[in-house]
């Protein structure tokens, strides 16, 4: 097999499945089999609802603000978990699993299977996130951001593969829900500089989302003083 050079191409397979609210819980499309599947997905799931929460709790915290404040800010949370293969590929310097991105979300929660995973350096450069197994990898995503007024900085990262293994990994995103506005807290709000950030409902970050990807950090484009912003 040849890949084509005319276009990137994404060495991924995946499965998504919405966690929260439950009204969004489609049992229909999650697998029957294995018998357990069910289960143990919502007990996982139960388990990082309660570390994103308590992240949040720290994180805020060190900001000077109550410990329930991000939590608040964000609103109803909503989750989904991804679960992502990433086979072998005969020619892995031609393709990514995902391209370089940060995430549109508040936190992700991620366990790897086997190292893959590179975050941007300095430089223009990338740098390997070691596999630890039995860790989490735990990214800081774009709302974070937006709601410390950028004291806290989104992950640009990206997944690689390889000739001779398959790499697997198991993605938890904590998302605000979709009516919620999200703007800098007051508290971290400079009186000389103000606000970095714009408000906005995160419905308007999804959208922009699906207009949009192009490899950089997305929430860029919210910055006050970015042209692109109306």
């Amino acid at each position: 097999m040849v890949l084509d050079d005319t276009e990137p191409k994404f060495w991924r397979e995946f499965l998504e499945l919405h966690t929260l609210p439950l009204s969004e819980r489609h049992y229909n499309y999650w697998p029957q089999q294995p018998a357990e599947f069910r289960e143990t997905v919502e007990k996982y799931t139960a388990a990082l609802l309660d570390l994103a929460q308590r992240l949040l709790a720290v994180i805020s915290e060190s900001l000077g603000l109550k410990p329930s404040y991000l939590k608040e800010a964000l609103g109803e949370p909503h989750q989904n978990i991804v679960f992502q293969c990433y086979p072998p590929c005969p020619e892995p310097g031609k393709t990514l699993g995902l391209p370089a991105h940060s995430d549109v979300v508040a936190i992700t929660i991620l366990m790897q299977e086997g190292d893959g995973l590179e975050v941007a350096a300095e430089n223009d450069t990338w740098e390997l996130v070691p596999n630890h197994p039995n860790a989490f990898v735990v990214n800081l995503a774009d709302q974070i951001e937006i709601i410390t007024n950028g004291r806290y900085k989104s992950a640009n990262h990206r997944a690689i593969v390889n000739s001779d293994r398959t790499r697997r990994s198991y993605v938890t995103f904590y998302h605000p829900a979709k009516d919620q506005k999200i703007f800098p807290a007051p508290e971290l709000v400079d009186e000389k500089v103000g606000p970095v950030y714009r408000e906005l409902f995160y419905i308007e970050y999804l959208q922009a989302l699906a207009a949009e990807r192009g490899g950089k950090r997305l929430v860029q484009s919210f910055a006050i003083d970015n042209p692109l912003v109306s």
